[in-house]
């Protein structure tokens, strides 16, 4: 049985994939986007696909009129230089755009996925990333209520880095930067000592998490990521071996250690998701993808 969903953010990074693997299984798809952090490059990619349909709209100003068996929500821009550049729209799109959304669930009787981050856990609500912090966390409250009124399903996946195709060409997060600039055989530049840690996943198994997870009911967020965490200096290097790149890596204020990030604890989905991704393929395919963007 095939089915419709709605995409919100579908043009992004994470709803390209996720729009593609949708359509793969037959499944009409409707991406919801107003390309605030994206552009149409990756809507013009999947329009070969009969199913499709691409609405440009901005979810927090838009009534959702759509029919749909899910929607998958992933309204936000993600990358640092995005989310900055227009923080209150932001914050319009991770609380405003989510009770929207979550209205028109309500009345189509719908369930509801809704992309969140690690960073929800971070506790500085003034800091400059508290517009994409402090608007997901919103969010997750946002949602837990009209789970809780309304009797809604909807799951919270909360994620670590994630990383792969269709990433934009000038993406501000760490790996398309290490992957550009060792391309061009520039340095790169690592803030502090270089050994904080973080968690990367390969898109393609958070596409299948976020497929998988259809068919089933959670009580809290899932907390999903690469359980083997590296350092930033590991990544850099790695990086550098595997575009047999000429770049060097140089510290700014090599004394400052960052905080560790790797005490969150994951939620136990073992049973039915295993990652299959390791960290050398998935940035190998990275690298080709961006071998061929940067052309």
């Amino acid at each position: 049985m095939k089915f419709k969903y709605l995409v919100i953010g579908g043009s992004g990074f994470i709803g390209t994939n996720l729009c593609k693997a949708l359509l793969q299984e037959g499944n009409e798809v409707i991406c919801i986007d107003n390309l605030s952090s994206s552009n149409m490059t990756n809507v013009n990619l999947l329009k070969k696909f009969k199913k499709y349909k691409y609405v440009p709209a901005d979810i927090a100003n838009t009534e959702i009129t759509h029919d749909a068996t899910m929607i998958y929500n992933l309204a936000s821009p993600t990358a640092p230089g995005d989310f900055k550049r227009d923080p209150i729209a932001t914050l319009k799109s991770n609380v405003l755009g989510v009770i929207n959304i979550l209205e028109s669930a309500v009345e189509l009787k719908i369930p509801v996925v809704h992309l969140s981050t690690v960073r929800v856990h971070e506790t500085d609500h003034l800091n400059k990333n508290a517009c994409y912090t402090e608007g997901k966390r919103v969010a997750e409250t946002i949602c837990n209520e009209y789970s809780e009124k309304y009797g809604l399903d909807i799951k919270i996946v909360r994620l670590f880095s994630i990383y792969g195709k269709h990433m934009a060409k000038h993406d501000s997060r760490v790996i398309p930067q290490f992957i550009t600039k060792a391309l061009n055989n520039e340095d790169i530049t690592l803030w502090g000592d270089g050994t904080q840690e973080d968690s990367f996943l390969y898109v393609d198994d958070l596409i299948s998490l976020l497929l998988t997870i259809r068919a089933y009911s959670f009580s809290s967020p899932i907390t999903i990521g690469n359980k083997k965490f590296i350092s930033i200096k590991y990544l850099a290097k790695q990086i550098i071996k595997l575009t047999e790149s000429k770049s060097k890596i140089k510290f700014v204020n090599p004394d400052f250690k960052a905080p560790v990030r790797n005490d969150i604890d994951f939620y136990n989905i073992s049973d039915i998701w295993e990652q299959k991704v390791s960290l050398t393929d998935g940035l190998i395919q990275t690298i080709q993808y961006y071998t061929k963007l940067i052309k």
